[in-house]
């Protein structure tokens, strides 16, 4: 019985260290994926502009 507890509880935090570790790579991919998004605009709101700037 006490065999069974302590596997139980050794599973419960290995599960519990796996879903911490997910959700911060998640966080991380989105925080990621907020960035490139934001390089994009600016770099096509740069190329706009050039692109204006040379039709003068």
């Amino acid at each position: 019985m006490v065999t069974f507890l302590l596997i139980a509880a050794q599973t419960t935090t290995i599960v519990s260290v796996i879903v911490y570790a997910s959700v911060r790579i998640e966080h991380r991919l989105t925080k990621v994926e907020t960035e490139i998004n934001w390089l994009k605009e600016l770099v096509k709101n740069t190329n706009c502009s050039n692109e204006s700037e040379g039709a003068k």
